[in-house]
Formats: C-alpha cells, structure tokens, sequence
C-alpha cells in the first residue's frame, strides 16, 4: 500500500499556530466591545442612583402646596386669584422663593413652602445634593441637579395665561449617568 503525498492533514504545530493566531484575534475584539462599552455607558450603580435622586426631587416638589398666595400669606387659602394675595406674596411667577429668605433646607430662613420657589430662570442648580433637611442627613456627592419649572397651561387644554398648570423637569447627573423625570402640578386654589 501506498500513502498519497495530496491527502495529508494539518500537522499539530500548525494546529497550536491557528488556534493561538485566533485567540489573540478574538481578545482582541473582546477587549475593544469592552473598552466601547464602558465609555458610552453608565455604571447601573450610578444610573440607579441617579434615579432614585430625580424621583426624590420630583416627589418633595409635587407635594409643596400650589396655590395663588404663599403659604404664609394671610389669604393662601382663599385666594382664587394672585391679586387677592397680600403682602406682595403672590406666587403667580416663577421667579424664585417667595419670600426671597426661603431656602431649600431653610438654613438661610424658612424652608420652601410653595412650588414655585424651586424656580429659576436657568434653574435651580443643585450641587452634590442633599436632603432637604437641615442640616441635611444625607448628601450624594458628584452629582449635579437640575431643576426647571414652566407654566403647561396649553397642554392641559387651559387658556395660556392662567397660571393653573406647572411642568417639573428634574435632570440628574453623574458623568455618563443622566436621569431627566418630568412630572406635572395643577392648581386647585382656593385650597392647597
């Protein structure tokens, strides 16, 4: 019998060459997905806890009264319109705390007591933020928040104008990890 020179398989050298050229071509690709992945995503640690900071800010906004007057006005609860406030502490605007003292976690005043003192024009910029207490029991540091307010009275099939309807956006961030909720609060003045 004789053996065909043509029908020779790979011989185990070639072999351990094939498989070695393949792995580093694979770790390769693994390495750049890898490298890939962790720049345009966020940690789930960080994204997850901005979140949980949005839903907070979102939540202790919608739960302040929204009425005509400042809670501190004598006719908060019966005003059923801004010119019925007195003392200049009408909360038709969105300018900020009303009175001016007012602050978040009251340490420079009282704390806010209205909605629409979370406003400003560019927004309420919080920095490595904390609870609203004061002083403040809890403080995330590295992330930054963002408040904006806008009247939304179209959107509720309300004449523009009327100042009855407020858009929340509450953006959250953390280098990659960005939350941005939106929630919305209507007025049903006379009452808080």
């Amino acid at each position: 019998m004789s053996i065909k020179h043509g029908q020779r398989g790979f011989s185990l050298i070639e072999l351990i060459l094939f498989i070695v050229i393949v792995s580093v071509g694979v770790l390769g690709l693994l390495g750049v997905m890898n490298l890939s992945a962790s720049r345009q995503g966020a940690d789930p640690l960080l994204q997850k806890q901005a979140l949980a900071i949005a839903e907070s800010l979102l939540a202790e906004i919608q739960r302040q009264p929204f009425s005509y007057c400042d809670p501190d006005d004598a006719n908060a609860t019966l005003a059923q319109s801004a010119a019925e406030c007195t003392a200049g502490l009408s909360q038709d605007t969105l300018a900020g705390p009303i009175p001016a003292a007012e602050s978040r976690n009251g340490a420079s005043g009282s704390p806010y007591d209205h909605v629409t003192d979370y406003a400003r024009n560019a927004g309420l910029i919080l920095n490595d933020v904390s609870d609203a207490g004061n002083p403040p029991r809890l403080t995330m540091t590295g992330y930054q928040a963002t408040i904006r307010l806008a009247w939304a009275d179209t959107r509720f099939g309300l004449a523009s104008g009327t100042h009855a309807a407020l858009r929340i956006d509450v953006a959250v961030s953390n280098g990659p990890a960005n939350v941005t909720l939106t929630g919305y609060r209507l007025r049903y003045a006379p009452q808080l």
